[in-house]
């Protein structure tokens, strides 16, 4: 989620400048579809970035009390 809430805020300043610098050619690019095409764009990027992370990290479970065969969802770290 932070991969996606960055990249957002990156899209949404990118935007605002191209608005106050640019504001006629981005009237011409702007659109919903656009927009869309960016959003999907920056979760899938965000996806790729985070999937080594997710990949590679592991959830351990205790036993409590110790001999307990029964895993709970308290019991992860």
């Amino acid at each position: 989620a932070s991969y996606v809430s960055v990249l957002t805020i990156v899209a949404f300043t990118l935007e605002r400048y191209l608005a106050i610098c640019h504001p006629l050619h981005i009237y011409a690019v702007a659109g919903l579809r656009r927009a869309l095409r960016i959003v999907l764009a920056l979760w899938a990027l965000s996806l790729l970035a985070a999937s080594p992370f997710a990949h590679y990290t592991t959830v351990n479970y205790h036993e409590y009390p110790p001999g307990n065969t029964s895993v709970s969802s308290a019991s992860t770290v």
